[in-house]
């Protein structure tokens, strides 16, 4: 009986397959995998699926379609397309899926997931004059001098016991102090409106989850690549003694000064994006280039894939900050190259691009180049043999495993436990003042 069944299934297949076919032809869709009824490609799915979408992207070129049940999906993994559907036709493509759980969970408040409208703009206009902008980021420096002398504070403290810190555990610690207090010490001085303060609520979730993540994760993958790459870590040290000296730490202003740092954070971002996939949603039927992208289907723009993309980046498995500079007409020293992470170089997008574009970026900008240059400047994290008793996360060379969990934001599979050993010595790490 069932030998039966399956046999009329393969039947009704092999009949139904070429009409399919024809269909999606005749809608000039990317092309696609085989899917199965009713499931579509679900199936054909890793646990990690920016991976899984690569190895598509691979076989079937820079642009293919899914179909994740009933929805359709199309995912995109080349700059050049990146820039078709982010910038050229950014109309069509200028909203998040935001199902009924979500509108639920957030009481249909969520930035990130609110229609393109006059809330989101009002939204975004608030957070950006209020928290998110120019002014309010650099007006919140002190406070984030304190959190990040509290932090060295904890690190010279586990020194002195001869303890090791998880820095997988700590690092969201110090992200989340900077960004609630951020966020709670925002002033209301009762000019808005009563439906500012109703959302404000789950507006806050948001800067929680995106504040917290980003940095820290960001922050953990980068100090993971300085212990494997030594030499990478001795050209930043250096840099900092050379700008910034051995009496007194790095301070966010310093940053336009420390080229090499910065160019560390962006290969981090690069090879560890913290949106590994940018989504949205088609709000209206187009066309780009040769192929017809449905109303309501989901666009995936692999920033994970992109980042390995050899046709793109040289060596692209490589952790190469100098991609990223270029020699100055001055004595040859080097500086920052034209590609930056706000979404104007379309090979290079970790918070996005346009309208939907993360607006933590400035925020994530200043933080990270300080946070970073404290961290190695006053101490060399020393990896034991053991990283919180998983044998996996340090090979018998001691270098780290660098591979990823399953996450929205692409975090690291293993804890980075590490001893934090003083290296400019007690002088100026017993300076240290939160």
């Amino acid at each position: 009986m069932i030998v039966e069944y399956l046999a009329l299934f393969v039947v009704i297949f092999l009949i139904v397959r070429p009409i399919l076919n024809k269909i999606f032809r005749t809608n000039k869709l990317p092309p696609s995998p085989i899917g199965l009824p009713i499931i579509g490609h679900f199936h054909l799915l890793g646990p990690i699926i920016h991976r899984s979408f690569k190895q598509f992207t691979d076989r079937y070129g820079p642009i293919i379609s899914l179909r994740l049940g009933s929805i359709p999906c199309i995912v995109i993994s080349s700059p050049e397309l990146a820039r078709d559907f982010l910038k050229t036709n950014e109309q069509y493509f200028c909203e998040h899926n935001a199902s009924i759980a979500v509108n639920r969970l957030t009481y249909a408040s969520s930035v990130a997931f609110a229609p393109y409208g006059p809330y989101f703009k009002f939204i975004k206009k608030l957070t950006i004059n209020e928290l998110l902008g120019t002014r309010p980021v650099n007006s919140f420096a002190a406070l984030r001098t304190k959190e990040r002398n509290r932090f060295l504070q904890l690190l010279r403290e586990k020194s002195q016991r001869g303890e090791t810190v998880n820095l997988t555990d700590e690092l969201p610690k110090l992200s989340n102090n900077i960004v609630s207090q951020m966020i709670l010490g925002t002033s209301n001085d009762g000019d808005y409106a009563d439906e500012a303060r109703i959302v404000i609520k789950e507006v806050t979730k948001d800067y929680f989850t995106a504040g917290t993540d980003t940095t820290a994760i960001t922050t953990e993958w980068a100090l993971a690549e300085l212990i494997n790459n030594p030499k990478v870590l001795g050209k930043a040290r250096q840099e900092i003694d050379r700008v910034v000296g051995k009496t007194r730490l790095v301070g966010e202003s310093d940053s336009p000064n420390l080229p090499y740092i910065q160019a560390i954070i962006k290969e981090t971002l690069r090879l560890h994006p913290p949106l590994p996939l940018l989504e949205r949603k088609c709000v209206k039927q187009c066309q780009i280039g040769e192929y017809i992208i449905p109303e309501n289907a989901m666009l995936f723009v692999n920033n994970w894939a992109m980042a390995r993309d050899p046709k793109t980046w040289e060596s692209p498995m490589d952790f190469r900050p100098e991609r990223f500079l270029v020699e100055s007409n001055e004595g040859g020293e080097l500086k920052m190259g034209p590609i930056d992470v706000k979404g104007n170089n379309f090979q290079l997008l970790p918070f996005g691009a346009g309208r939907r574009m993360c607006p933590g970026v400035n925020l994530a900008t200043q933080m990270l180049p300080a946070l970073l240059a404290n961290i190695i400047q006053c101490f060399d994290l020393t990896v034991p043999d053991s990283q919180g008793g998983d044998p996996r996360a340090v090979n018998d060379l001691g270098v780290l495993n660098m591979e990823e969990a399953p996450g929205f934001t692409g975090p690291r599979l293993h804890e980075l436990i590490c001893l934090p050993v003083p290296r400019l010595g007690s002088p100026l790490i017993s300076t240290i003042e939160a």
